[in-house]
């Protein structure tokens, strides 16, 4: 039996920000969490849940706009709200096994997607995934991108106005690297540790 994952990190993103992440495993899923950060300021936290099916199960978000909070619910709906200064709106969204969560940093949510992908999407292959998708500004849309399996670790992630690249470890983290309209590399200035201490050391 493989030892849960507990790892935290932190990388500068494809677009020059920096983002602190942490994701703890245990008996009902994974947590991850993240910041991002640009110029020493925060500009954003996320609070991801994955269930052990790989789907997400919470989602909140905090940005200089606002809060936002989205859950699956068992009728085939994605509900919540998003509280800003001009007040709440409350979000009903359609929702199915196959939707997935698009949020800033990008590379989380997609690591989430691409790990329940990868159970059935063969190297050199792709399909089409239904996403929420959530901005900066807490504006929640809908549509669908295609996930290309390049090899056994890197997809190809085809939106409406661009094209990203994300890969993923055997553990289904996320490696930083750069978006399609540059070359993809190794991020720079980050690392990733053990979320906790090793009893043996």
């Amino acid at each position: 039996m493989s030892r849960p994952v507990r790892r935290a990190g932190a990388a500068v993103m494809a677009d020059g920000g920096e983002v602190v992440w942490s994701v703890a495993e245990g008996l009902r899923g994974r947590r991850w969490r993240a910041i991002t950060r640009r110029a020493g300021t925060i500009t954003s936290s996320v609070l991801l849940e994955v269930g052990t099916d790989g789907r997400p199960a919470r989602l909140e978000v905090a940005t200089t706009a606002g809060l936002l909070t989205l859950h699956p619910e068992t009728t085939g709906s994605l509900h919540g709200n998003a509280v800003t200064a001009e007040g709440v709106r409350h979000l009903v969204l359609g929702w199915s096994d196959e939707h997935e969560l698009e949020v800033e940093p990008l590379a989380i949510s997609a690591a989430v997607t691409a790990r329940r992908l990868g159970r059935t999407v063969p190297v050199g292959e792709g399909t089409a995934v239904p996403v929420v998708t959530i901005d900066p500004d807490l504006v929640v849309g809908e549509g669908t991108r295609r996930y290309v399996r390049l090899d056994a670790t890197t997809w190809r992630i085809e939106r409406d106005d661009d094209t990203r690249t994300v890969a993923v470890d055997d553990h289904g983290l996320p490696v930083w690297r750069g978006s399609a309209k540059e070359p993809p590399s190794e991020a720079a200035g980050g690392g990733d540790w053990p979320l906790e201490l090793d009893p043996g050391a």
